[in-house]
């Protein structure tokens, strides 16, 4: 029987290993370990997690919790992070950031050997993620002869290298230059990743395994998740938000003026911010009617609204896959995109755009500028350009290939 480790990060990143990691235990006779290395990330309780568990009697193991020194400091940061008033403070959410790279920083120096208690995996899979903790663990599977892959974030949809706040250069870290090869093979989506021709790994494109469809259509369901339920009466179009990350480089003014003429309509808007990023939404908006914040798995609001608006996350192909109205906000920001130049998704380029549209929402929230055959050709170049809208049996084909190659 082979052994595959998988690495598991903190949310959201667990959503691009989880349906391999299902899909794995489902249909082959591996064994297969998950190993935490986010320190503050509570991994018992995600939902997704708990699926995985005990759907295949997974071992989990938090690689930090194993250190007695480290242990009891955890437990207390933990209970910091569920008192509501220190999380609200985004002072905090920031320290959380530097922690966990302080922590891993030193992590990585304790010996993978012991940890893995002679696992000895067969198979080292963790998502794109080129850390220092990673590298420690990378470095153990070569040492014993085994292959280590790197599978990607979701669908990479931005083409341009500078897109994040701190990229001011082509000179600077993992935006211009080569990385050195660590892991023996990279796996990609599609060749619109900025960071494709500056990995000097075995590059393979397989799509995107977590939005193969019958994995975006079953997973709410595995979960055990509930249907979202507005907390008001609904109006009469129902919008999700997905709010953009810090980091990325956007036109932060104008998102809060936007957000103050969509406000003006008589919608239901839930809000949906990204991890530790509940501070970057003003309170005036938190407290609004007609506005919504929440912490349920994006898949259930895509199911709830009408229309999902967005302007720098993948998720937005998972609501193309359940048929729901797209609208791209490009005119806060002046990035590209792999899908600038396809039909398939309502798009603002300038605030009288955003204006025309919600209008058009507010007669008619099922409008939309675009027809389905456009939606798959956007899917069909982003996340299934194998030409199978189950890029998962591709993945399976690839690991097979490989316990073959071992064997």
């Amino acid at each position: 029987m082979s052994k595959i480790l998988f690495l598991i990060r903190a949310a959201p990143d667990i959503d691009h290993l989880v349906p391999v990691v299902d899909k794995i235990c489902s249909t082959t006779e591996h064994e297969v370990k998950l190993v935490g290395i986010d320190p503050l990330y509570k991994y018992c309780s995600d939902e997704r997690i708990t699926f995985l568990r005990k759907a295949h009697n997974i071992q989990l193991h938090s690689f930090f919790s194993d250190i007695p020194v480290f242990y009891g400091l955890q437990k207390k940061i933990l209970s910091l992070m569920e008192c509501t008033f220190i999380n609200k403070l985004s002072v905090f959410a920031k320290l959380q950031g530097r922690l966990i790279i302080i922590i891993q920083n030193w992590g990585s120096k304790k010996d993978i050997h012991i940890f893995l208690n002679n696992f000895n995996p067969d198979l080292l899979i963790c998502d794109h993620n080129w850390s220092s903790i990673v590298k420690r663990f990378v470095d153990f599977t070569k040492k014993v002869e085994s292959l280590s892959i790197s599978l990607p974030h979701s669908a990479e949809n931005w083409t341009n290298k500078l897109r994040i706040t701190t990229f001011l250069s082509f000179s600077g870290k993992g935006v211009g230059e080569i990385r050195k090869p660590l892991f023996d093979y990279v796996v990609f989506p599609n060749e619109h990743d900025p960071s494709f021709p500056l990995v000097a790994e075995k590059k393979v494109i397989l799509g995107s395994a977590r939005f193969s469809k019958s994995w975006v259509l079953k997973k709410e369901t595995l979960f055990g998740s509930s249907e979202y339920k507005f907390p008001r009466q609904t109006k009469n179009t129902k919008i999700l938000f997905l709010y953009p990350k810090k980091q990325n480089n956007i036109f932060w003014e104008e998102l809060l003026r936007s957000i103050e003429i969509m406000i003006s309509y008589d919608f239901s808007i839930v809000f949906k911010l990204p991890v530790r990023g509940r501070h970057l939404l003003p309170k005036k908006y938190k407290s609004c009617e007609k506005v919504e914040l929440s912490d349920d798995p994006t898949g259930v609001l895509v199911d709830w609204a009408d229309v999902v608006f967005y302007i720098d996350t993948t998720v937005i192909f998972e609501a193309m896959i359940k048929d729901k109205t797209v609208v791209h906000l490009k005119h806060l920001h002046i990035n590209t995109c792999s899908t600038d130049n396809l039909r398939g998704i309502c798009r603002t380029y300038t605030r009288d755009d955003l204006v025309e549209l919600l209008e058009k929402f507010e007669k008619d929230p099922s409008y939309r500028s675009y027809n389905s055959s456009d939606t798959a050709k956007i899917l069909k170049e982003v996340v299934y350009p194998n030409e199978t809208e189950e890029p998962l049996e591709d993945y399976m084909r690839f690991i097979n290939e490989l316990f073959l190659k071992i064997s």
